[in-house]
């Protein structure tokens, strides 16, 4: 684990610096809209609950530093892997990768896991960004771009937020007729 995932407040500082604080605008964006029964995976510090009104939110995270910082924010949490969630299937309205999915090690099964457990899945990511600026992202949060064939089989909806970010909605493959989409 980077050591930044153990450093909650330095977290949130590099979090801010590093996008001049676009990642909070494009974070406002892109959770306008979302209701319900929240699981956001990586949920890291909890910073989505701010743009989350009226909504129960769950997270999940390896770090429980920062698992404690997000509680205290007032979201449900439990240490747990992406690629194995604790709950049952459709147990959730949105499942949510905020800037996350892109440090797992392997997105495409974490992305599998989530359309199990939710109806709708929202990823906030980074445009692909410059070759430096990619290795500097390596270097803090262990992060690089999402792979290629992540979405591959599966109703992506992808739309521009704020800057350089952009939002993907993906459906759970059983409302798109097509359950053995992620197989």
């Amino acid at each position: 684990m980077r050591w930044i995932y153990r450093h909650p407040l330095i977290y949130e500082i590099v979090d801010f610096l590093d996008s001049g604080g676009l990642s909070w605008l494009a974070r406002g964006r892109a959770l306008k809209s979302v209701k319900g029964r929240v699981l956001e995976v990586g949920i890291g510090t909890g910073l989505s609950k701010r743009w989350l009104k009226g909504c129960s939110l769950f997270g999940v995270d390896l770090s429980k530093t920062m698992l404690e910082r997000a509680k205290r924010r007032g979201a449900r949490v439990c240490v747990a892997d992406a690629v194995s969630l604790p709950f049952k299937d459709g147990a959730f309205e949105v499942v949510l990768f905020l800037f996350s999915l892109r440090v797992m090690s392997d997105g495409r099964k974490a992305l599998k896991e989530a359309l199990r457990v939710g109806r709708r899945v929202l990823i906030l990511e980074y445009l692909p960004l410059p070759r430096p600026l990619e290795r500097l992202g390596f270097f803090v949060y262990g992060s690089k771009p999402l792979g290629r064939g992540i979405f591959d089989g599966l109703k992506v909806d992808s739309k521009r937020v704020a800057g350089i970010f952009v939002l993907h909605e993906v459906k759970a493959p059983q409302q798109e007729g097509s359950k053995n989409a992620l197989h």
